[in-house]
């Protein structure tokens, strides 16, 4: 393993920013640290990068321990949230400064720094100043400002989080492509799921300090293995009473459920294909959501919620509808069952 973290703790006065953390990383690998604002992932991130210092455990890079190694010599390049950049350097200089710090040869420089130019798109904008610059253009800079040591390890802390909607899109795949190339290992802090499973190999999700669950996108998404993994990843819906939906029964030890739009379909009464495994509910509220409806559902008490295709007949407040549910993720203390709705499974062989 490339990057390794052993039982590390880390308080702040009374907050416990990382509780017994472990976890390890493969070479060329693209990490998302993934979690909710004051889960513990920007203080994981400091501490590999020397930033700070953990109050136990081990942290080993390359298979060398690193704990007592300064941030200046653990070949570490960071790129921040704020860019950080230069005000009064333009963008060679900017890019150029690790470099001069290591007092590389000026035509070393030169070429190495006009390498990074063209590999980040920024071209033509050598000599601008960082306030001529685009937040877009800014990000590129600070992130090969931060590869031209030529680190071992790239960190990046919430690396489009100032970055309007649109650029953010395009700058991620741009990200996960230059990474690929350049092939740095590399792990970004995020609160952005769709960035993580978007740009990320695999995802480390945080909670209160803690690893929730390690995997790849796919594995996480499709097999969360906690109830705050289950209700974080996803557009998730978490109902109470999940045993009044037909098809299920109640769980010993599992007191609720998450539901999430893609395991439920929605059709107009006459319309309805599985009559035996749905139930009727009403429409409370409908919201457009760019590519489909979000309809809010009420089913005897049981509020949820479901996209509905735009191309399909209009469903509006208050009319009845047929509620199809196809599974559900069941919550347990410390763990999540996922079951498939039994009448369903039924009619569709019967179908078939």
């Amino acid at each position: 393993m490339y990057v390794e973290l052993k039982s590390i703790n880390k308080n702040f006065s009374n907050f416990k920013a990382s509780d017994n953390v472990s976890f390890s990383i493969k070479k060329g690998q693209l990490i998302g640290l993934l979690g909710p604002s004051g889960s513990g992932k920007t203080t994981i991130l400091r501490m590999i990068a020397g930033l700070e210092v953990p109050d136990s455990g081990d942290i080993y890079i390359n298979g060398k321990l690193v704990n007592n190694i300064p941030a200046s010599k653990r070949g570490i390049g960071f790129v921040f949230q704020s860019y950080a950049l230069f005000r009064y350097m333009s963008v060679f200089d900017n890019i150029a400064f690790g470099l001069k710090v290591q007092k590389k040869d000026s035509l070393y420089i030169k070429d190495r720094v006009n390498e990074l130019i063209k590999l980040t798109g920024l071209s033509g904008l050598e000599k601008r100043r960082p306030h001529q610059l685009s937040g877009g253009q800014k990000q590129r800079v600070a992130f090969a400002r931060a590869l031209a040591p030529s680190p071992h390890l790239l960190l990046l802390d919430e690396p489009f989080a100032a970055i309007d909607a649109k650029v953010r899109k395009e700058l991620r795949s741009w990200l996960k492509e230059t990474i690929s190339k350049v092939g740095i290992t590399s792990i970004f802090v995020t609160h952005d799921q769709d960035e993580a499973v978007e740009v990320a190999d695999e995802i480390i999700i945080t909670n209160k300090g803690r690893i929730e669950q390690v995997g790849t996108p796919s594995e996480i998404y499709k097999n969360p293995l906690t109830p705050f993994a289950a209700e974080f990843i996803g557009e998730s819906f978490t109902i109470d009473d999940y045993w009044k939906i037909n098809g299920f029964d109640k769980a010993e030890g599992f007191k609720s459920a998450v539901l999430r739009p893609e395991f439920v379909h929605v059709s107009l009464p006459e319309q309805e294909v599985y009559p035996h495994a749905s139930q009727r509910g009403v429409v409370e509220e409908v919201s457009f959501r760019g590519n489909a409806f979000e309809l809010l559902i009420n089913i005897n008490g049981t509020r949820l919620a479901s996209r509905y295709p735009l191309d399909n007949k209009a469903i509006n407040k208050g009319d009845e509808v047929s509620v199809l549910i196809k599974r559900l993720f069941l919550l347990g203390d410390n763990n999540v069952l996922k079951v498939e709705n039994n009448l369903f499974k039924d009619q569709a062989i019967f179908f078939i």
